[in-house]
């Protein structure tokens, strides 16, 4: 039964009374130089958010899009940054894995071969790695972040939503470019992108981004800069069009890092009935929490690389649309796992994977209706692993650094689906939209496990497993979607929907547990989009309620880690979204998301607090779901010779986040705000723009990500830190 309830005391809609609302631009303001064709207008953002090209105000779900020109002016160019403008949203890192939530449901998987809950697209591909989307954004067209379930229409591991990236290609209305930036931490980047039309039927574009950081933190032991960056990203896209009918969009990109980032921050005792092991046995940790004391890495190399086919052909009744695609990611992290100075341990992870898809779609209108029929087929295969080489002073024998603990192996995936979409409009003013989508998911595992005390560790010695398992389980599903619109006129839209999403189930590779079972969320959304004051004023509105079944839950116990499906969980929440034009010269935007989200029937133990026993956490708050997120932006811009110069101030606000779902105290981030400012100058004639910029103004230290390390090292809190103030200037030249 659908009910839509949000307490005041766990929403703290009293401590809002005096937080600053915040915003994030969804609508681009229209082109400079529009006064003297009129008044200052919003654009519309024209997004694909259910597979068509339509106006953001013209969707009938929540959505929000940023484009290129934004971002850049922004200085958003990873999807962390992105997560400072969507309302709802919050993001992390763990291992080098993103841990992105959208309206409190996200990435609780912490060991390999692990699957997000928020869907990461590039160019109309899903990319199946977590690990994957911490790649660099550039070249970008716009970005479109889905809120809410998209079960129908993008499928497995869409629980919490879908954030599409959409590059440009040779047709974008910026041909080319080339920008500079340099700023605090010894920041060198360069980042441009050409097209060029290669025949009559053939044009190209070939797009570049290198960035080398220094570190934002210290290893004390060594005195090498940790978290810093040095990458490497190109992609190549052709367009053929051998006929007006047929399309063909060519795709192709590589990134490559080499650094010392996403290593194990220490932040104290993760349990109170323990020590960390490190510090009883003499081994120091930092004082700044930006810094580690550590005998081993951090080090993290990954590749990442892609090809993709997209096929388009316009019929007399519609289009039929193709898009093939592999993608490989492989990314190999070392890091400390008792996180102090004391030579205990050293944890490796590595994953490997390589990742075939393959969507057909048809589509076209019928009548009074738009109908969409498609067919999906992803495939992956993986090798992956943790290993823990330990000193077997941890569980109290003689000293001596043994090959220890492994957990992996290799895992194969298999899906396949068919769904459709049907669009009718009932009268002039109410339309109906009706989907479904059947999934079937096999998944076959061949595993190993080690916990070898006796051969003395060697980098690259042989695995001697203690135990292994070879299984496969299959999961199936049938998503269905339901929206009603009410549309009385072009400027206002009122729609009502029931959609479902899925998480297929799978192994905890290496740790020889049965398969977990699959998840399912049925969520209950009324939104309101409306255009006011002659297109100079944007409100949108959403109120959604969540029922969640079998989520799947992640926790170190002793050497291994555990996942198990959680019974119940609900969330309900609301959004808004403000747009506005209160001058042709400033404009303000902000957004507004409240989340109340809680476990309806979990009990487990905690294995950081086993003294208690079995926990009933029924009441619990869900991990990286923050009460409340605000974004605020003010933006002023003026003539200034041939040019044009825009200043832009921005705040962020949320509430505390909790990491894992016992909620204690130390595996939380409490609530905190950050500030951003940019100034930027474009000359509008001769191509040319200069900008300056502050991201975490008043240098706060974040969070992104904590846990509870294994027993074997007296439980300590790990965790990552968000970045701290950077500054810097950036000029560039758009041909």
């Amino acid at each position: 039964m659908l009910y839509l309830h949000l307490r005041v005391k766990i929403l703290g809609l009293n401590a809002l009374r005096s937080l600053p609302i915040l915003a994030a631009p969804f609508i681009a303001a229209a082109s400079h130089g529009q006064e003297d064709a009129g008044p200052r207008m919003l654009e519309e953002i024209v997004v694909t958010a259910e597979r068509r090209t339509s106006s953001l105000q013209d969707t009938s779900m929540a959505v929000s899009a940023l484009t290129g020109e934004a971002m850049s002016n922004r200085g958003i160019n990873d999807v962390e940054a992105l997560a400072f403008a969507i309302p709802n949203m919050s993001f992390g890192e763990s291992v080098g894995n993103a841990r992105i939530a959208i309206r409190g449901i996200g990435f609780d998987n912490i060991s390999v071969g692990n699957e997000g809950r928020v869907a990461f697209h590039m160019d109309g591909v899903y990319v199946g790695r977590p690990a994957a989307a911490l790649g660099t954004l550039f070249d970008i067209e716009r970005v479109e972040v889905l809120r809410g379930p998209q079960g129908t229409l993008y499928g497995r591991n869409a629980t919490g939503g879908s954030i599409n990236v959409v590059t440009r290609g040779p047709n974008s209305d910026l041909p080319g470019y080339i920008r500079a930036r340099t700023g605090n931490y010894d920041l060198r980047e360069l980042e441009a992108a050409t097209s060029a039309s290669l025949t009559d039927e053939v044009s190209g574009r070939v797009a570049v981004k290198v960035i080398e950081r220094d570190g934002y933190g210290t290893n004390l032991v060594n005195g090498r800069q940790i978290d810093d960056e040095r990458s490497r990203s190109i992609r190549g896209k052709l367009l053929i069009t051998p006929t007006a009918a047929l399309e063909v969009a060519l795709t192709a990109d590589y990134r490559r890092e080499n650094d010392h980032n996403y290593g194990y921050h220490f932040l104290g005792a993760g349990s109170p009935e323990r020590v960390p092991t490190g510090l009883l046995l003499g081994g120091e940790v930092a004082d700044d929490i930006r810094d580690v004391a550590v005998d081993t890495g951090p080090d993290n190399k990954r590749k990442m690389s892609g090809l993709a086919a997209q096929v388009t052909y316009s019929t007399g009744w519609g289009e039929l649309v193709s898009v093939s695609a592999y993608r490989h990611t492989r990314y190999d992290t070392i890091t400390d796992l008792d996180a102090t100075s004391a030579p205990l341990t050293r944890y490796e992870q590595k994953e490997e994977s390589d990742q075939y898809s393959q969507e057909l779609r048809a589509q076209g209108d019928l009548g009074n209706s738009h109908w969409l029929l498609g067919a999906y087929y992803y495939q992956e295969d993986l090798y992956g692993y943790s290993k823990v080489p330990i000193d077997r002073a941890l569980v109290g024998l003689p000293s001596l650094y043994v090959a220890g603990y492994f957990a992996g192996g290799d895992m194969e995936t298999r899906a396949g689906a068919v769904f459709g979409q049907v669009d009718w409009n009932l009268t002039d003013t109410l339309s109906l939209t009706l989907g479904a989508r059947y999934s079937v998911e096999e998944k076959r595992v061949d595993e190993d496990y080690q916990f070898d005390l006796l051969r003395p560790y060697s980098p690259g010695q042989a695995l001697i497993p203690s135990a292994t398992n070879r299984d496969k389980e299959t999961w199936k599903d049938f998503g269905p979607r339901a929206v009603l619109t009410y549309e009385p006129d072009d400027n206002l839209r009122v729609y009502a929907s029931v959609s479902q999403g899925f998480k297929s189930g799978g192994f905890n590779l290496g740790g020889l547990q049965e398969p977990f079972d699959s998840e399912t969320l049925t969520s209950y959304e009324l939104g309101l989009k409306a255009h006011w004051w002659q297109h100079r004023l944007l409100t949108n509105f959403a109120i959604f309620h969540y029922d969640y079944e079998d989520l799947q839950v992640s926790k170190v116990q002793e050497a291994v880690i555990v996942i198990e499906n959680a019974a119940k969980a609900s969330l309900q929440g609301i959004e808004v979204e403000v747009s506005a034009i209160l001058t042709d010269q400033l404009q303000i935007d902000f957004n507004l998301g409240l989340l109340d989200t809680e476990f309806d029937e979990f009990s487990t133990f905690d294995p950081a607090r086993t003294s208690l026993g079995l926990l009933d956490l029924a009441g619990n708050e869900l991990t990286q779901a923050p009460r409340y997120t605000a974004n605020l932006g003010v933006e002023y811009e003026w003539s200034a010779g041939a040019g044009t110069v825009t200043a832009r101030a921005e705040g962020h606000w949320f509430d505390e986040v909790y990491f894992t779902p016992f909620n204690t105290g130390n595996m939380r981030q409490d609530g905190g705000r950050r500030y951003n400012f940019f100034l930027n100058y474009r000359s509008e004639a001769s191509g040319w723009h200069v900008g300056a910029f502050i991201r975490n103004l008043s240098n706060e230290d974040h969070l992104s990500t904590a846990l509870v390390g294994s027993v074997l090292t007296g439980s300590p809190a790990l965790g990552g830190v968000k970045p701290p103030r950077t500054y810097g200037v950036t000029i560039g030249y758009d041909l």
